[in-house]
């Protein structure tokens, strides 16, 4: 995914935030592309995607049930353009996030959704920043056999990137994205091999015609093997390779390769996770560049207590960078996340993420911090409603002038999701 959003996803864990999808750390990879994506089956052992994140009761509509939710928070950013100096804005701001899904569980290897999520966004003291993003999806899974099974995800998405998060432009640069993942998959949790396989497509295409240069075309293809090792562990051979086209800027026209092996296990009711490692290569069409090096990526949660859990999520891995000396970005770092559940309705969300980001061909390299903190309080008939109060603390510190801020960001948020 071209875009380079500098978001704590792991962080804000989907609560309303200033940049919405561009402003927190990537989750299991950050922009690059070899993470599994949200309708993927996770491994050998989950079959049901969970990409329209249903939550709550629904109301029944013929065989399918209707959520809709809205989440809508009053915050403040210090620096709304991820600037410094003299240039830098603070502004209030009010954020709507409206979500309506409509799913239909046939069974426990079938679902299909349909869904529609926005985000709007006005600031008090920065108006030429407002945004009004928006997405739009189905997705599907279906068991065709005992043994055969596959999802689908189809997704239209108008979104932004804030302002200097990916190149100094002082002004937010609108996209459009559709995109198409589909996967197979082939065994059972008890066979002593499962196969599956992988197929993605995305554009993206920006408004402003300065950014069209990065106009991306991308495709994806990726093989996974498991082998049962033990009833809860499998081991993983995964062998990926991405073509990254820029009609607008032939130069840049890149390809990956992404060799990793690795543990996929479940072993005791405390722990879980997938971790691998291994190779990955990148080539510039035109000849501007290559790099080759160390994979690798992780997630694994810990859980000491049924009422509370730490998730830690990273990876080292190539982002796409359209530029005339190379095509790519080797970014590489970890989230940190601890959920507590102290009561029945209140939790409590703390995270830090760290992540470097060496542009290749130029020089330029970004070191990435962040804190999160966050208190949820549900409430009304069936805790259909929740009221959160979060700070999220972000620093990016570049060797490059223009790229270096620091952010502060506040938010207060009710929520209501049927």
């Amino acid at each position: 995914m071209k875009t380079f959003r500098f978001a704590l996803l792991g962080l804000a864990l989907g609560a309303a935030q200033a940049h919405a999808a561009d402003s927190l750390v990537p989750s299991l990879g950050a922009a690059g592309g070899y993470q599994t994506p949200q309708s993927s089956f996770v491994g050998p052992s989950v079959y049901v995607p969970s990409t329209g994140a249903v939550t709550g009761t629904g109301i029944v509509v013929g065989p399918a049930r209707l959520h809709p939710g809205v989440t809508v928070s009053e915050g403040h950013d210090s620096n709304v353009n991820l600037s410094s100096g003299a240039s830098k804005l603070s502004s209030s701001f009010t954020l709507v996030e409206p979500q309506l899904i409509l799913s239909r569980r046939l069974n426990p290897t079938e679902h299909y959704d349909a869904y529609y999520k926005g985000s709007y966004a006005k600031y008090s003291s920065a108006s030429n920043y407002d945004y009004n993003d928006s997405f739009f999806g189905v997705d599907g899974a279906k068991a065709l056999t005992d043994r055969l099974r596959m999802s689908f995800k189809l997704e239209y998405q108008m979104g932004h990137d804030a302002a200097n998060s990916y190149v100094a432009t002082n002004a937010i640069e609108r996209w459009t994205s559709p995109t198409a993942q589909v996967l197979v998959y082939y065994g059972t949790p008890e066979s002593k091999g499962q196969i599956e396989f992988e197929g993605d497509y995305k554009q993206q295409r920006y408004k402003d015609p300065l950014m069209q240069l990065y106009d991306i075309d991308e495709s994806r293809l990726v093989g996974r093997f498991f082998l049962r090792l033990h009833p809860k562990t499998h081991g993983i051979l995964e062998v990926a390779t991405q073509q990254d086209r820029y009609p607008n800027y032939a130069g840049s026209n890149g390809t990956q390769e992404r060799v990793t092996a690795g543990l996929q296990w479940d072993a005791t009711a405390k722990t879980s996770g997938t971790a691998k490692i291994g190779m990955m290569h990148e080539s510039v069409s035109s000849g501007g560049g290559s790099n080759s090096g160390l994979a690798w990526d992780a997630a694994i949660t810990y859980k000491p207590r049924s009422y509370s859990q730490i998730k830690l999520e990273g990876s080292r891995e190539y982002a796409e960078w359209a530029n005339a000396s190379n095509a790519y970005i080797l970014t590489q770092g970890a989230t940190l996340e601890w959920t507590q559940n102290w009561t029945y309705r209140i939790k409590s969300t703390a995270g830090l993420l760290g992540y470097r980001d060496q542009f290749l061909g130029s020089g330029r390299v970004d070191n990435r911090r962040g804190v999160s903190l966050k208190a949820q309080y549900a409430f009304g008939h069936q805790d259909i409603f929740h009221l959160g109060l979060q700070e999220i603390l972000l620093d990016r510190s570049s060797n490059t002038p223009g790229f270096s801020f620091h952010e502060a960001i506040t938010l207060l948020s009710l929520g209501v999701q049927l």
